[in-house]
């Protein structure tokens, strides 16, 4: 019951925004992805994917062609997300378990696993899409559970990210990652042409 309370959290988390994928399902679920080519690992996960979400789910989730986790129908979702079944679904993972957190983290390796580390942000990443990869992630993050047995593991979260980020930019991680400063991975976008908001 707590597996399948797991699924259905973290699809509902990521509904309209992140793509949900074998991938990233995989690295909810275990942590890590088998090591090798993209096409050859896709190949290994995804017919254990379909035997866990067919044993845990009754085929409400499953997996596309293209490798997306999807809803069966949409009214599965609109089932799944019906107060008193989504209540039910929730109190079948421990208080200290957040859909939202847990794809936070989940997302973290897999932008790490996606992106060469050592060619730098203006190699390693389209910068038009930078902010269609940063946007949904921290939306992701504000949806995270204000409890405070969930917080701390928030915090860590984004502090990874943030450093996933200045690695990607190529500026690495300075002595004290609250400051702001020059270096850091939200001045290269300024200079790339994007501008924050007041």
């Amino acid at each position: 019951m707590e597996t399948s309370s797991r699924l259905f959290q973290a699809k509902v988390a990521a509904l309209d925004l992140i793509h949900l994928n074998v991938k990233l399902l995989w690295l909810l679920e275990e942590g890590d992805l088998p090591y090798g080519e993209d096409s050859k690992v896709i190949h290994t996960i995804t017919p254990i994917l379909r035997r866990k979400l067919d044993m845990h789910t009754r085929g409400i989730i499953e997996i596309s062609a293209s490798e997306s986790v999807e809803f069966l129908h949409c009214s599965a979702k609109d089932w799944i997300l019906g107060p008193e079944i989504w209540n039910t679904i929730q109190s079948k993972t421990p208080p200290e378990y957040d859909p939202s957190l847990a794809l936070l983290r989940a997302t973290n390796t897999h932008v790490l696993l996606n992106f060469n580390l050592r060619r730098g942000w203006d190699h390693a990443w389209d910068v038009n899409r930078a902010w269609d990869v940063i946007a949904p992630i921290l939306t992701v993050a504000s949806n995270v559970a204000n409890k405070p047995e969930v917080v701390p593991h928030l915090v860590v979260a984004l502090d990874e990210f943030n450093s996933i980020l200045g690695r990607l930019a190529g500026v690495g991680q300075c002595k004290n990652p609250i400051t702001f400063n020059a270096m850091h991975w939200v001045s290269r976008f300024d200079k790339m042409g994007f501008r924050s908001t007041p």
